[in-house]
């Protein structure tokens, strides 16, 4: 008889782990056609800060919807906007997920005998396989068609090629970029090595313009980002091909490779003409949000990629480029691959130690705001750099201490010890490890894969009062046999969207299978986290795990062969295979006689979303990965559920059982994260590394009061112990923080640059104040080119300039500048000068705008300096003292209004400034 599940829990309606499982992990459509009145959906409410609500379709009108949430709030949307899930219950995604694991078995009895032992294996989530896989596996249940979807959480890419060519490293770098893009669009995170990227020059004062029209649904949205200052490396124009006569005008492609394309070959044609400029159309890209079909993503819209268009030509202006600045286009990319709900990509990007002349810079990026927003990095050491710390080596000891400086101020980098991962590993003697995946739990080799799943420790300790639980220790070996399984049966299951990929992981079969639940299963066991004893349990549970797994992958290998590079003699030698055997050598005979499935099998990761989705549902209290609890109340920032308040539900199940109040004291064994010490949080992963084959993430979370001095400390314990890698986190260190206790700290950074938007468009407006706007730039102006010589510096040598000014051929006004100069740093100065001043002259062609740019440009400077002398001509052009064939030059009507502040008829609606008393909506 087949096997039936036994948990009947249900999605809590309107609690966080229903909205993570409909927006993220359950089978869904976009398609308006099915969704119907009194149909649950997920709708997208707030686009900037991307909150997403589950609801009630109470309404459908012909290209839109309105929903009642489950809050009982009403929205009408668009019809993009709303999603609908085709699975409800947890049930339905156990059932998928038994029946596309037990379909790669080609024997009809072996698949049933299979989809049974799945079920039972996952039955009140006592498994949960890793996000990318709880959503692509088995759609074909659901819709008839596989999803062209990854199983793969996370990947390594191939290290971007060196070339001293400067246009060779860029494209290069591109590439990698492109793939990237590739990986994150099908559901994977990507880990670079970034070590092997040259120091190149740039193309030089280049002239780029971008166009977007203003009926584009993202041309709002574009004035916002430039209210807060993106762009500043561009012009910008709403008409095709408008502010230059372009020796290139290119039309960007609506799709990833026509994006990278068009991003080779405008730095191709950067480098090859410099002096000609390129004109960029972006009107045929999608508008924010819309739905890209085939990957159950939407898009990120037209405006993202200009901004990482706009990222490339800034790069292409600098005089050198380096790894640490081409970062920053890997790190854009995953901000603009939305992935299925609200889930992102995330991104690792790992410098090696040897890049000497650049990893201080590394080291250091994070500590400005702004920088690699969408990557986690972390320093790759080797042991001879650590030999050199021991006896004091001074380089060594600066670049130790500039480490320990960052991470204490920004948690920013981690440390990844390279060559220790390599000597651990099982595959050191074919395929070298060169970097990880984002959360740093799978050091991994170049096309390298994260194949994950995880064992829900508490359901595997039976009792019936909290502190007093046992271990089901057979049950918990029949998860580790039968989990092992399932995630060998993925390799074979997903797609392949890279032949490399392909290639590496066939080879290998790497399965990376580890656990949530640590914090929540020691409490219930009545034992403190961080304590001896639980290093001693912890010591335990863990090579358990290991043992079995390997046993049933050795099992698995005489059913159906050994990984394709396996070699027994070489195998055993791995540093993890050493200790394993060392315990348990019942191993050695047969691994030597079947071999083993799979390279690696173990893995530690941090399950933030399905353990937080599994912790919510009622009764079914479950900690991420091997982390204590945050803490027993907390807010949570998260992509599409905003900032929502947490609750540790077992604190109230133990105060029920025991008959405390909420003011009595709890028993020493319940202690969160922020309570431990940051060496006892180290002391617990080194006990589960020693029996984990790949690695673990885990963060040593520390109070703000935390010194320098105890992080260097932290960090060399963490070396001492056999950590192969090691991040801290001290309460407070950044600006945007996924957990904390109080609700205005929770943030991510789609939330900050939310507010700076709204901060932008509430300072430049006060009440109904209308707000200004660049006004549209005419197809044709008219203009001069000025030569000029201005003061380079204080030795009295002079440089030329060449300032060129155009005029609206209807008043006959300044509307924007150029400024080139044969020296460098005059050219930066003066492109940067000619950016501010055409933004300034555009919101609005009046005389006063001028007056305002000609004020700011001369206050503070002496005569004859640069902003001077644009100041000097932009007044003379303004008041007819430079005249234009058949331009005008009579003084412009000023369009006034009633003042808000003095109720004069004196405001000027287009510099937004009244001439009376002064009032700008500004300012």
């Amino acid at each position: 008889m087949a096997y039936t599940f036994k948990s009947d829990v249900k999605f809590t309606p309107g609690g966080l782990d229903e909205l993570l499982a409909l927006d993220r992990y359950v089978v869904s459509t976009n398609n308006s056609n099915v969704i119907d009145v009194d149909d649950t959906v997920v709708v997208l409410v707030d686009k900037q800060k991307d909150i997403r609500k589950v609801g009630t379709v109470v309404h459908k009108g012909t290209n839109t919807f309105t929903i009642e949430s489950r809050e009982g709030d009403t929205y009408t949307v668009d019809a993009e906007m709303v999603s609908k899930p085709l699975e409800h219950t947890p049930q339905e995604l156990w059932e998928r997920w038994s029946y596309g694991a037990a379909s790669v078995e080609t024997d009809e009895k072996v698949r049933m005998v299979m989809l049974d032992r799945y079920r039972k294996l996952l039955d009140g989530f006592g498994y949960s396989p890793g996000g990318r896989i709880q959503l692509m596996l088995g759609q074909e249940l659901r819709t008839g068609v596989k999803a062209n979807l990854t199983g793969y959480n996370c990947f390594v890419l191939g290290t971007p090629q060196p070339s001293n060519v400067a246009v060779d490293q860029f494209i290069n770098v591109l590439k990698a970029a492109h793939e990237e893009a590739m990986t994150m669009r099908v559901g994977g995170g990507v880990g670079f090595n970034i070590s092997e990227i040259q120091t190149i020059s740039g193309a030089g004062d280049i002239k780029i313009e971008f166009n977007l029209p203003v009926d584009h649904k993202d041309y709002d949205e574009l004035q916002d980002k430039i209210k807060i200052g993106k762009f500043a490396h561009v012009h910008i124009n709403d008409e095709k091909y408008g502010d230059f006569y372009s020796s290139l005008k290119y039309i960007v492609d609506d799709s990833i490779e026509g994006l990278f394309t068009a991003m080779i070959d405008m730095v191709k044609y950067a480098y090859e003409r410099p002096s000609k400029p390129i004109t960029l159309d972006f009107s045929r890209v999608r508008h924010r949000r819309a739905i890209v079909k085939g990957v159950n993503g939407r898009s990120s819209g037209a405006v993202s990629w200009m901004e990482l268009f706009d990222l490339i030509v800034s790069l292409l202006k600098q005089d050198e480029i380096d790894a640490v600045d081409f970062a920053e286009v890997f790190s854009t990319v995953t901000n603009l691959i939305e992935q299925g709900g609200s889930r992102r990509g995330a991104l690792m990007l790992i410098l090696e130690m040897r890049r000497r002349g650049i990893v201080r810079k590394f080291i250091t990026r994070k500590r400005t705001v702004g920088k690699l927003t969408g990557a986690n990095i972390s320093v790759g050491i080797d042991d001879a750099f650590m030999d050199q710390l021991d006896a004091g080596d001074e380089d060594a000891t600066e670049l130790w201490n500039l480490i320990t400086e960052s991470a204490w101020s920004s948690a920013e980098p981690g440390i990844v010890w390279l060559e220790r991962c390599n000597a651990e590993s099982n595959s050191w003697y074919f395929n070298p490890l060169v970097a990880t995946n984002p959360c740093g739990e799978q050091p991994l080799p170049q096309y390298g894969v994260c194949n994950l799943g995880h064992i829900v420790l508490p359901r595997y300790a039976k009792g019936e009062r909290i502190g007093q639980y046992k271990m089901d220790w057979d049950a918990l070996e029949y998860a580790a046999r039968t989990g092992l399984r399932f995630q060998d049966a993925v390799i074979d299951y997903t797609d392949y969207f890279l032949p490399q990929n392909r290639d590496v992981q066939l080879s290998e079969r790497r399965v990376g299978m580890g656990t949530m639940g640590l914090g929540t299963l020691l409490i219930l066991l009545g034992i403190k986290y961080g304590s001896p004893e639980s290093v001693e349990f912890i010591d335990e549970l863990y090579s358990k795990i290991a043992y079995w797994a390997y046993d049933e992958s050795i099992k698995l290998a005489s059913e159906k062969g050994s990984f394709a590079k396996f070699e027994y003699e070489k195998f055993i030698q791995s540093g993890f295979m050493k200790r394993l055997t060392k315990r348990y050598p019942d191993l050695l005979p047969k691994l030597k006689e079947h071999g083993i499935r799979n390279v690696t099998i173990l893995t530690q990761a941090p399950t933030g979303s399905t353990g937080t989705m599994i912790d919510n549902l009622q009764g079914y209290d479950t900690s991420t990965g091997i982390e204590p609890y945050f803490s027993w109340s907390y807010w949570r920032a998260s992509r599409g559920g905003g900032v929502t308040e947490q609750a540790v539900e077992l604190v109230a199940k133990y105060r029920a059982e025991n008959g405390l109040s909420d003011t009595d004291p709890l028993p020493d064994y319940f202690v969160t994260a922020m309570e431990l010490t940051p060496e006892e949080h180290v002391r617990v992963q080194a006990a589960c590394q020693k029996w984990v084959d790949s690695a673990i993430s885990k963060t040593a979370n520390a109070p703000s009061d935390y010194t320098v001095e105890d992080v260097d400390k932290l960090y060399r314990l963490g070396y001492k112990l056999g950590l192969k890698g090691i991040t801290i986190y001290r309460d407070g260190s950044r600006q945007a923080q996924v957990l904390a206790t109080n609700e205005e700290d929770a943030k991510l950074e789609s939330h900050i640059e939310a507010e700076k938007i709204e901060e932008a468009k509430s300072g430049a407006s006060a009440d109904d104040t209308p707000q200004p706007k660049i006004t549209k730039r005419p197809a044709r102006l008219f203009g001069f080119t000025e030569k000029v010589r201005v003061p380079l510096n204080s030795d009295g040598k002079f440089g030329k300039v060449y300032i060129t000014i155009n005029v609206d051929a209807d008043n006959g006004l300044p509307v924007e500048v150029f400024v080139n100069a044969n020296d460098a740093e005059l050219r930066s100065t003066g492109a940067a000068l000619g950016r501010m001043t055409t933004q300034f002259l555009r919101f609005g062609c009046t005389q006063d705008n001028v007056e305002q740019a000609v004020k700011h440009l001369r206050k503070g400077e002496h005569m004859g300096t640069l902003p001077f002398v644009i100041a000097s001509l932009l007044e003379r052009v303004a008041y007819g003292k430079i005249a234009f064939p058949g331009v005008p030059q009579q003084k412009p009507k000023l369009a006034l209004r009633e003042c808000p502040k003095c109720n004069e008829n004196t405001y000027d609606k287009g510099s937004c400034v009244c001439v009376s008393c002064g009032y700008s909506s500004c300012n």
